[in-house]
């Protein structure tokens, strides 16, 4: 990562989300060939699946070349299964989950983003994963990582009611507000009304051409600046937030390749923003 020289209390990073996929076969090696060029504070590390053979061998080559990686996305794919609402299912999504957070701790992330559901069965069992947080939360504060819920996309309910539903509940859980999903539910202006603010640790900025609750338009992921998704709006409307952000907008090319000259560009646009409307941000 490049150093950056900034006048706000912010913290901005780039996903690994926005470098590996598919196109480069999943390679984490792109990771470290290109941390060093990102105009970044850090990297929040994504898990993938095809990873958990090699949790060890990531953190060490993560360390080795002194990649910094304060947040960890955790594997997406523990929500789709605790949204099948079995027992048994149950029990692998935390099995899961504790390796999940054993490589936060190798890693040294201090935030640890989740998705609490997920999948075609959405947020349909999501009453029975609420009941598992708590287990979950003393797994990630005996990694040292603080557990955060994502405000992803609902087909049942909406993402603010869920995370009001746990705040109820565990009034000092953390939450992670994505800015496209808040545009797709088109309720980030109550997220911002809420009491839950308070808890809202770190935020997901991209961006997407689609409307309300409109699934089919939900991807392609676009930049801050593009698609549907004001950033104006939103940032010079968010109360006081002094949490960190992660741009998440993919930069790969079908060749693999990956145009690290945007991923700076959107970094800039979001420290650009958040120096223009967010003055209280700024230390004294």
């Amino acid at each position: 990562m490049c150093a950056i020289m900034s006048k706000l209390k912010n913290k901005f990073y780039a996903s690994t989300g926005t470098l590996v996929g598919r196109e480069n076969n999943f390679d984490y090696n792109v990771i470290i060939e290109n941390a060093k060029d990102i105009k970044s504070d850090g990297i929040e590390f994504m898990m993938l699946r095809v990873w958990y053979d090699k949790l060890d061998e990531i953190a060490k080559a993560l360390a080795d070349a002194g990649v910094y990686t304060p947040v960890m996305h955790f594997d997406k794919d523990i929500g789709v299964m605790l949204a099948e609402g079995d027992p048994k299912t149950n029990e692998k999504a935390l099995a899961l989950f504790s390796e999940n957070a054993r490589m936060a701790k190798m890693i040294g992330a201090g935030k640890a983003v989740f998705h609490l559901w997920g999948g075609q069965k959405s947020d349909g069992a999501v009453d029975g994963a609420i009941e598992l947080l708590p287990q979950m939360k003393e797994i990630c504060e005996a990694a040292g990582t603080e557990l955060l819920i994502e405000n992803i996309p609902c087909v049942y309910n909406d993402p603010l009611s869920v995370w009001e539903k746990i705040y109820s509940r565990i009034p000092d859980m953390g939450f992670i507000f994505d800015t496209r999903f808040g545009k797709f539910h088109e309720q980030y202006m109550d997220i911002f009304a809420s009491p839950v603010w308070k808890n809202v640790k770190h935020m997901h900025a991209s961006s997407f051409n689609g409307a309300k609750n409109e699934w089919g338009l939900i991807r392609p992921i676009l930049q801050p600046g593009e698609g549907k998704v004001d950033f104006d709006h939103i940032i010079s409307n968010m109360p006081h937030y002094e949490g960190s952000v992660t741009l998440e907008s993919p930069v790969i090319a079908e060749d693999g390749s990956v145009d690290i000259a945007t991923v700076n560009r959107s970094l800039d646009f979001l420290r650009e923003r958040f120096e223009k409307y967010r003055p209280d941000e700024k230390p004294v």
